[in-house]
């Protein structure tokens, strides 16, 4: 817990706040003004570029947070302060993870906020608890990378290749298995290998959702499989960067 609290000050130092606060603001401002030049379906495009804007930018400020972070620490010899304590690496690693998930908490909060002038509260509820599961998730891959790479440059690299692959997987799997594609081996062998690194990746396209926003009426049971994939990847990932700092020599 005393990590955790650690993490949540170094964020309001940091100005993780003030600029989600920022985020809230100018995407809001930029949603009204598409609202009122566009001719129909205002309300759609408003929200559709409202929950865009937000999920993007909440993923990128959480992932530069954790990454900035936790390379600050290992660069500063912080680290090795805090674990000349009487504490344990899983304990640091558990205190650091449960620091970010409440970020994603107040995050995903906060930008739920200015959704509430067009949507209804059920929907945004739902499009802001797929928002948090989305930020813990992209929060313990950016944690594993800053362990293991150790450079700010290659980690955020390595996190936005992995987001984007994720993001992009489902529409890249229906691409290749769709009626126009070729049926010779090297388009099968393509087809396997795409799908096997889909099987292996989370389906981020199912992640906060800006159809929930846009055309309501998804039930909460859509929450479920989100749900699964951050327990199951969170875990792995985690377990991960858990195993490759208990074998790095500090």
């Amino acid at each position: 817990m005393t990590i955790a609290r650690y993490t949540l000050i170094e964020a309001l130092r940091s100005k993780v706040l003030w600029l989600a606060l920022l985020l809230a603001v100018l995407g809001f401002g930029f949603s009204l003004f598409l609202q009122q030049v566009s001719v129909t379906e205002g309300r759609q495009i408003q929200s559709g570029t409202l929950a865009m804007t937000y999920r993007l930018g909440a993923v990128f400020i959480l992932c530069s947070f954790v990454i900035s972070g936790m390379l600050r620490d290992y660069h500063d010899k912080a680290l090795e302060f805090f674990l000349a304590m009487p504490m344990s690496r899983a304990s640091y690693c558990f205190g650091r993870l449960s620091g970010y998930a409440a970020c994603s908490l107040i995050l995903a909060a906060l930008l739920c906020i200015p959704l509430l002038w067009s949507n209804a509260a059920g929907t945004v509820l739902l499009w802001g608890v797929s928002l948090f599961l989305e930020l813990v998730l992209m929060g313990s891959v950016s944690f594993f990378f800053a362990i293991t790479l150790t450079q700010a440059p290659f980690a955020l690299a390595a996190v936005c290749g992995f987001y984007l692959l994720a993001r992009a997987m489902g529409t890249l799997i229906l691409i290749v298995n769709g009626p126009l594609a070729g049926h010779d081996l090297p388009q099968r062998i393509g087809s396997m290998a795409l799908s096997a690194i889909g099987f292996l990746l989370p389906r981020l396209d199912e992640f906060t959702r800006t159809a929930w926003l846009v055309y309501p009426g998804s039930g909460w049971h859509e929450l479920l499989s989100v749900a699964v994939q951050t327990a199951i990847y969170s875990v792995l990932v985690s377990s991960a960067a858990l195993f490759d700092f208990y074998r790095r020599e500090l």
